[in-house]
């Protein structure tokens, strides 16, 4: 029998990536489907750019201000992604832009790859528009045994990220450098993510931009990260089989001072995969938005940025159940499987619908905010769907 330590594993390694088989296939430049008009809202972030560093997210990025720690919500700005240009024209690239991201950083080390206990506060979004502390009234309540201190405090500019701020401390104890063994997995061939922005013309602002999120399938060999390399993705991220329906769509899209905006997605949820053990479990982060420094277009593009979501609390828990009891049944609901499902729930710092400010209710969500690199690719067809495996806690 595994013991505790390959549940904790598990904990992390459910909010990581994978899905389907390798598929190949044609390339279909018609791919991604969304909406046209730009997201309002006030408050550019301007600043140095919270992702730090000299080519992250600074300037007019999306992650930069100031946002004081107020105990009564702040400046509802902080954090939030730069609005768009309301004289920007509308974009009108005619080859499309694919972005997959070859690292990812889950708060435990910066975007050069260094450890930082404190890397989590740079990643993400200011999802519940409040920037709280743990003297803060306005705030779903901590659920049984969690603080407030751990579970009201934002990272900068109210930046909410539970998963980076908690959740990781409890994979490190166990499983040094977490981040460093995802993108060891990434650059094997494991599944990632990649971004699709079918009409990016290259204009530092631009309007109406298509773009949707796939999950991309694991290849059989290392990828090479080349322009032209085509990527496969999987059948869980677009809608019966086909690669014009992704899952994932952000019709409010668009660019303003060179920083790539697309929040929050109109339809779908994030399924985030992973396979261990020959077992594929699945989380799902809902209110997904994203946010990218992006340079050159087509084959040419780059971006360095963050995804934003909240993962269901209990729909977590429940999926943890299932790969825990396929390494050992009596983890299905036992006292050991149990601890680490409380770990979880002390995790939780917002509602599963994005809200808060709500102090008689119960926080059931967990936010999280992953950094990542892209480089240019080609969108490739969508790969065999994979059975899931049966239910071991049934």
């Amino acid at each position: 029998m595994r013991g505790t330590t390959a549940v904790a594993w598990i904990a992390f390694l459910s909010s990581a990536c994978g899905g389907s088989t390798t598929g190949g296939g044609p390339v279909d430049g018609g791919a991604a489907s969304g909406g046209t008009g730009a997201m309002g809202g006030a408050g550019a972030m301007g600043g140095t750019g919270a992702m730090g560093g000299t080519g992250a997210m600074g300037g007019t990025g999306a992650m930069g201000g100031t946002g004081a720690m107020g105990g009564t919500g702040g400046d509802p700005s902080a954090g939030q992604p730069p609005p768009p240009d309301p004289n920007a024209p509308p974009a009108s690239g005619t080859t499309p832009t694919t972005l997959v991201m070859r690292k990812l950083f889950l708060g435990d080390t910066n975007l050069q790859g260094q450890p930082d206990p404190y890397a989590w506060k740079k990643f993400g979004l200011n999802v519940d528009g409040l920037v709280s502390n743990k003297s803060s009234p306005n705030h779903c309540q901590p659920q049984k045994g969690a603080t407030k201190s751990a579970t009201q405090t934002d990272g900068d500019s109210g930046i909410d990220n539970s998963f980076g701020s908690n959740l990781i401390k409890l994979v490190e104890t166990l499983t040094p450098n977490p981040s460093d063994a995802l993108n060891d997995d990434i650059a094997g061939g494991g599944g990632t993510w990649l971004i699709h922005l079918q009409n990016l013309g290259g204009s530092p602002a631009e309007n109406g931009i298509k773009a949707a999120l796939f999950s991309t399938a694991p290849t059989s060999v290392p990828p090479s990260w080349s322009p032209g390399e085509v990527r496969a993705v999987t059948f869980e991220s677009v809608s019966g089989g086909s690669i014009a329906s992704p899952l994932v769509t952000f019709p409010q899209s668009y660019v303003v001072g060179g920083t790539w905006v697309g929040a929050p997605a109109a339809t779908g949820d994030l399924v985030l995969k992973s396979s261990l053990q020959g077992f594929l479990i699945a989380a799902r982060l809902h209110h997904v938005r994203a946010v990218a420094t992006l340079t050159g277009v087509g084959p040419t593009a780059k971006a360095t940025g963050v995804l934003s979501g909240v993962i269901d609390t209990e729909e977590y828990i429940s999926d943890l159940a299932k790969i825990a009891g396929a390494m050992a049944v009596e983890l299905c609901d036992g006292a050991t499987f149990e601890s680490i499902a409380q770990a979880v729930r002390g995790s939780s710092d917002i509602m599963t619908d994005g809200s808060n400010g709500d102090p008689s209710k119960t926080c059931d969500g967990i936010s999280i905010g992953l950094g990542f690199e892209a480089t240019a690719a080609v969108l490739g067809s969508v790969a065999p769907a994979v059975p899931p495996p049966p239910n071991p806690c049934k």
